[in-house]
């Protein structure tokens, strides 16, 4: 074997423990930054604001955008009657939102708060129960359809089951499944078919649902 040969060989065994190694060593650092990130500052127009600040100036940015296509679509084109399936003068202003991945969900519910919504959260099935017994009655019920539930269990259906489990209870809160088209797709058919049921992958068409 030519040196060269065995020195790609060693190179290609030791590249993924180098990466291991920068991790271990820079893992403390990038905390360290996320957590100092409110004193630190970029320049914007010749003016120097907090990453925060320019965070939330961004989302503000967002929001606006948001309402402006809401305005222009005036009603949701979708095979639902959709529009403001969450609106209700009678129940407290309070949504239970269920996601096993209550991260991916940061802007969203950021959102629903900034409108005056109390944002309770669950992240399985057996959980949203529990919520609704403990803090119930809510406004709305926003649910994943897909979703690893207490115990560790993948559940593809999981959005269905928390319908099935509220209608047999009686409780008749609207649902707004937000979710991937992947997710959705392979059960669509049966969405369309429930009653104050709604579905949804897009965050604007959620806002305009909630009634935001």
């Amino acid at each position: 074997m030519q040196v060269g040969d065995i020195l790609s060989s060693i190179a290609q065994l030791m590249w993924p423990v180098v990466v291991a190694v920068l991790v271990v060593v820079l893992l403390p650092v990038v905390r360290g930054f996320i957590k100092s990130s409110d004193s630190l500052n970029i320049e914007v127009a010749g003016t120097k604001i907090s990453i925060q600040h320019a965070a939330e100036d961004i989302r503000k940015l967002i929001n606006d955008l948001q309402d402006r296509l809401n305005a222009l679509e005036g009603t949701i084109n979708n095979d639902h009657d959709n529009e403001d399936i969450g609106k209700s003068d009678s129940l407290p202003r309070k949504i239970l939102w269920v996601d096993d991945r209550p991260a991916a969900n940061v802007y969203e519910r950021a959102r629903v708060k900034d409108a005056g919504y109390e944002v309770l959260k669950a992240e399985s099935t057996a959980a949203a129960l529990r919520t609704l017994a403990s803090d119930g009655p809510v406004q709305l019920i926003i649910t994943d359809m897909s979703r690893v539930e207490a115990g560790g269990n993948y559940n593809a259906s999981a959005g269905l089951d928390l319908i099935s489990s509220l209608r047999k209870a009686n409780d008749l809160t609207p649902v707004v499944v937000y979710s991937s088209n992947r997710s959705l797709a392979p059960v669509r058919e049966e969405l369309r078919r429930l009653s104050n049921v709604a579905y949804t992958t897009s965050p604007t068409e959620l806002m305009n649902l909630i009634g935001i």
